[in-house]
């Protein structure tokens, strides 16, 4: 255990450095566009501007490629037996695809008991009706128990589930979602494989709806290469900062310990950070595969990209005290700070220098700007390889239409930032809080 962390903190400091000597570099080779940004706004807004949106996303983006060619995954582990777990499915108007989330639990190639638990939190179409009938007539549903609860929120619907929890390890879904055969045999076998610290673990999570329009389309490759990516770096740094709803497994007594989920917008990242600033270990199953609906217009993508980035401010909110505990992936808390500051900068300073280079302003978006697209392309190139042979492995096909990658390479942050600063303003002046983005 001593050497494998020895050697963690070995491959952290060589992807450091690695992110250090690019960002030195570019630095370095963008002295001409530096001087130039002081000719026209002074040297500290130049300083600012040339931080924000070059240097600092392009240390990121490099200590990212680093340590993902570095997380090498695990080797598949059978055991001889599985514990029983609970699942919770919470459920808001979901009348259309409750029936599938539930029959692809029923469906899973799992060795130990699972128990049920789906929580109506008071929807107005007939997801009770459809629930209801579902105990009646399958036969095979003797575990499945299904609360009626008033409208009160997706946290309000999970801790009102977690008291009939009956097993000491719980599983979280999503009332949209199917999860493939071996999701839960493959979640539960990532907590057995880790050390006893291990007090969580997310699942993969795809789009069930990658080809169905425009939005979409584009909006797959997040999942496929900027999510699953994140996902696998946090995870090699052994913090995964957000065990999402979606579909993650948690030890039951430890949530109980810590009081359950908060009644945020991002109950599911206050949750995770709750855990991680008691020193918990929180990893990723990326072979454990649930299928999701993504949002099909913007504005259903909006407020739920708003609705994530709002939960991150929450998580500050709730457990500053993270930032006090030093690890490694305290390191990504810390990155996290940063978001905001870097999509102001994107959305006010550098979205504004596109438009005006189009008008033959250069100052801010010109030569240099299109020296790293051949660098962002190369760096997508070698995502999308790992994740093919991932996906590959999981029986899970995917188009990965060329296209629709040039355009999330090139214009994806420009719908979604918009959003997240929505979400961070939301949460500075207390607005009114939803769940889900219906």
């Amino acid at each position: 255990m001593i050497e494998d962390h020895l050697l963690l903190r070995y491959k952290f400091t060589i992807a450091f450095f690695c992110a250090i000597c690019w960002m030195l570099l570019s630095a370095y080779l963008g002295q001409p566009w530096f001087h130039s940004l002081i000719l026209h706004f002074g040297e500290i807004p130049a300083v600012l501007i040339i931080l924000f949106i070059a240097l600092i996303p392009g240390f990121m983006n490099m200590f990212i490629l680093v340590s993902f060619l570095f997380n090498k995954r695990n080797k598949k582990q059978h055991f001889d037996k599985y514990p029983n777990i609970s699942i919770l499915i919470p459920a808001y108007n979901e009348s259309d695809s409750i029936y599938d989330t539930v029959s692809s639990v029923l469906a899973q190639r799992y060795q130990g008991k699972i128990q049920i638990i789906v929580i109506d939190d008071g929807s107005t179409d007939d997801t009770l009706a459809k629930l209801t009938s579902l105990k009646e007539n399958i036969v095979k549903l003797p575990n499945l128990t299904i609360i009626a609860n008033p409208h009160r929120g997706k946290s309000f619907a999970l801790n009102t589930g977690l008291k009939k929890v009956k097993y000491e390890l719980l599983v979280t879904i999503d009332g949209d979602s199917h999860l493939l055969p071996n999701a839960i045999e493959r979640i539960v076998a990532k907590y057995l494989s880790s050390a006893s610290d291990t007090v969580a673990v997310s699942g993969g999570v795809y789009p069930i709806n990658p080809d169905q329009n425009f939005m979409t389309r584009i909006q797959k490759w997040e999942y496929f290469l900027g999510i699953a990516t994140i996902k696998s770096v946090q995870c090699f740094l052994q913090g995964t900062l957000v065990a999402q709803g979606a579909f993650s497994l948690f030890r039951t007594s430890f949530v109980e310990l810590v009081g359950g989920w908060k009644d945020t917008v991002g109950e599911d990242i206050v949750l995770t950070w709750t855990m991680l600033k008691k020193g918990c270990r929180i990893l990723h199953a990326d072979d454990a595969i649930l299928l999701t609906k993504m949002p099909h217009t913007y504005k259903s993508f909006f407020l739920q990209r708003s609705r994530w980035s709002r939960g991150m401010i929450e998580a500050f909110r709730h457990n500053p005290q993270i930032l006090k505990s030093w690890r490694l992936s305290t390191f990504l808390v810390y990155w996290d700070l940063l978001f905001p500051f870097v999509d102001l900068a994107y959305c006010f300073i550098f979205i504004p220098g596109v438009i005006a280079a189009f008008f033959g302003y250069y100052a801010i978006a010109g030569l240099m700007t299109l020296a790293v697209l051949p660098i962002g392309i190369l760096f997508t190139y070698v995502y999308v390889i790992k994740q093919k042979t991932l996906l590959k492995g999981c029986h899970l096909k995917v188009k990965m239409d060329f296209w629709s990658c040039i355009v999330y390479v090139l214009f994806y942050n420009m719908l979604m930032v918009p959003a997240c600063i929505h979400g961070y303003f939301s949460e500075f002046f207390n607005l009114k809080k939803k769940w889900g983005t219906k």
